[in-house]
């Protein structure tokens, strides 16, 4: 398939490396073209903006920053749905998948939009982190029509073991924020094994990272039980945090007495979840 590609960074370019080993044809753009350039030599093209993206690729695929980048990439000045109009019906664009993590209802404004330009949206967020993307081994959580995200599971699964539909557009985000809620009060509670009163009970917290089906969790316990303690960069923190602020976006989530931001403090120390994080490293 030809595939067009927003967002080489640490997650999108090992996904595009899987893309291009598996067969598909891929053009790539990016705001730093640099990044973009950096896989021409696995295979990739680059395109100058996302516009031209649409003159080839049946499917183009997002990994980029946030709701605000989406909409821009897609339907900003030299966007994607810009290329298709301007094509005068001769684009090739079937779908828009979105691996972004970014709030449900822009994602199901994103989808009406997309619909007007004739072009299907799957919000296709993943768990596995920069690991699973190298490995090949994400898990996705996928929103839109069930033909549509029938249609695109064997490209994504170049670099997925699991592509799951969950409902219409934006069930794909709403489940990632679930995903989210349980990984971020699970590290927090193994961080907060350290101060369990003997090693017992801190070997029990540590099962709890290697039961759980999150590769975050468990990274995290093994690194508690050697009581490794390390900083984040600032880019992991503004992750945890965007994370946060779409499950206050959400009406479910903010009305739940089960939402992580019951933990949530905006003081000089900020997210209490963010302070675990810095106890014990990230792992996504």
């Amino acid at each position: 398939m030809e595939i067009g590609f927003c967002g080489p960074g640490l997650m999108g370019a090992p996904m595009i490396r899987h893309l291009l080993s598996a067969g598909h044809a891929v053009q790539v753009w990016n705001r730093t073209r640099a990044k973009a350039d950096a896989l021409v030599t696995d295979g990739a093209t680059v395109a100058s903006t996302p516009a031209e993206l649409a003159s080839r690729a049946e499917a183009i695929f997002l990994c980029v920053l946030d709701a605000a980048a989406v909409e821009e990439v897609v339907f900003g000045t030299n966007g994607v749905v810009q290329g298709v109009s301007e094509s005068n019906g001769a684009s090739p664009v079937r779908w828009i998948v979105d691996h972004g993590s970014i709030p449900p209802s822009a994602t199901r404004v994103f989808a009406r939009r997309a619909a007007e330009a004739g072009i299907g949206w799957i919000d296709a967020p993943v768990s596995g982190g920069v690991a699973g993307a190298i490995a090949g081994t994400l898990a996705v959580m996928a929103g839109g029509d069930a033909a549509d995200v029938e249609a695109v599971t064997p490209v994504i699964g170049a670099y997925a073991a699991r592509v799951t539909h969950m409902g219409a557009a934006g069930a794909g985000q709403t489940t990632k924020l679930c995903n989210q809620a349980i990984v971020t009060s699970t590290v927090a509670a193994i961080a907060d094994r350290r101060s369990a009163p003997d090693a017992s009970a801190r070997r029990r917290l540590g099962r709890l990272g290697a039961a759980a089906d999150f590769r975050a969790a468990h990274d995290a316990s093994g690194r508690a039980a050697h009581r490794r303690i390390e900083y984040v960069p600032e880019g992991r923190r503004h992750d945890c945090s965007r994370c946060i602020r779409n499950r206050h976006s959400n009406a479910a989530f903010r009305h739940s007495a089960a939402a992580i931001a019951a933990g949530c403090s905006h003081g000089a120390g900020g997210c209490r979840s963010i302070r675990f994080h810095r106890r014990v490293a990230h792992a996504a």
